[in-house]
């Protein structure tokens, strides 16, 4: 996959977030294992799936809103958890641009190579998460360094511009779908292809081996090959 195509799915996965918060829905547990990609009238599309934790926008949040995985959680979410019950914080857009960031993060540290955040996701270590977070991992120049390492060529990219803006501690420093639908992210952009998006899938579910080896063309191995996702 090139930064085109990279990019291509970032923006597929923001479309996800931008049809729950069209809605007012927060969709509360955003991540790579939560995206499943599904033959849709002929389309290959990504959708999010497992949304028993979302909610309306501004509703209290409960227990069960901070077992979301931690490596996806919003600072304001992660700093609190321990707290649990008695907290007076609602859910909100702000939370969903974090777990989204880190999405589209994965997705090109992935693509260098790197895998530290996703160590961080499988060790599920609260304390961990936090002082990444605290130590500046998303400043724009580790950022920078990340992207330089595997696409040297994309000096003025729009992963660039608006990735740092989803990572902010503070939430309402935060870029919205609406700040993306400002940018040139959303409007056009590379398209990539179904068997492109297939390795895409499996940059997003790094680890997990259902991969539909079939691809264009073949519309009965492709049913086959959903239902045995299923």
């Amino acid at each position: 996959l090139n930064y085109a195509d990279h990019l291509s799915i970032a923006i597929r996965l923001v479309h996800i977030v931008k049809a729950a918060h069209d809605k007012d829905v927060v969709l509360m547990d955003l991540k790579g294992s939560n995206v499943m990609l599904f033959e849709w009238k002929g389309l290959h599309v990504f959708k999010g799936i497992d949304l028993e934790g979302a909610l309306q926008v501004d509703k209290l949040l409960d227990d069960s809103s901070f077992m979301a995985t931690a490596a996806f959680m919003a600072p304001e979410l992660l700093f609190l958890k321990k707290k649990g019950q008695g907290v007076a914080l609602k859910a909100k857009k702000s939370m969903d641009m974090w777990s989204l960031g880190i999405l589209i993060f994965q997705v090109f540290q992935s693509a260098a190579g790197l895998t530290f955040w996703t160590a961080l996701e499988v060790d599920n270590n609260d304390e961990s998460i936090k002082s990444a977070m605290a130590s500046g991992y998303f400043t724009q120049s580790s950022i920078d360094s990340l992207i330089d390492k595997k696409f040297p060529g994309s000096k003025n990219s729009t992963i660039r511009h608006f990735l740092p803006k989803l990572l902010q501690i503070d939430p309402a420093a935060r870029f919205t779908i609406h700040d993306l639908q400002q940018t040139s992210l959303l409007h056009g952009g590379a398209s990539v292809s179904a068997t492109k998006l297939y390795e895409g899938q499996k940059v997003l579910n790094d680890g997990q081996k259902k991969i539909i080896k079939k691809l264009e063309g073949i519309s009965e191995q492709m049913e086959e090959s959903f239902a045995s996702l299923a």
